[in-house]
Parts: C-alpha cells; sequence; structure tokens
C-alpha cells in the first residue's frame, strides 16, 4: 500500500510538470502567433500604401499616353 502511495505521488508530479509544460508552450505560442499578427498587420498596411501607390502612378502612365499621343497626332 505504501509503495502504491509512492507511485501514485510519483506519477501525480510527473502529470503535474506536463501540464506546467504545455501551459508554457501555449504561453510561448501566444507570445509567437500576438509577433507574427503584429508583422502581417504593418505588412498589409504596406501592401496598402504601395497598391495606392501602383494606382497612381498608373493614373499617371494613362495622362501621359494620351499626351504623348496627343502631340503625336499634330
Amino acid at each position: 500500500a505504501c509503495q502504491l502511495k509512492t507511485e501514485t505521488i510519483t506519477y501525480e508530479e510527473k502529470e503535474q510538470q506536463l501540464v506546467n509544460d504545455c501551459v508554457k508552450e501555449l504561453r510561448d505560442a501566444n507570445v509567437q502567433i500576438a509577433s507574427i499578427s503584429e508583422e502581417l498587420a504593418k505588412k498589409t498596411e504596406d501592401a496598402a500604401r504601395q497598391q495606392e501607390e501602383i494606382t497612381h502612378l498608373l493614373s499617371q502612365i494613362v495622362d501621359l499616353q494620351k499626351k504623348a499621343k496627343a502631340v503625336s497626332l499634330m
């Protein structure tokens, strides 16, 4: 009976350590997720800004092509 009690305590300690390890892993994963989410938000903002710039530059190209065509018809 004493040995069974000792084994039970040992298994409970191991189980508690496993739970603690899992909690630590989850915390670390959450920190990583937060960091990656922040990076993604920044890159999404950059992509939106670049898309606006591309749209503006394409508009300028169209205007310049119209002007070039008008000049070449003179």
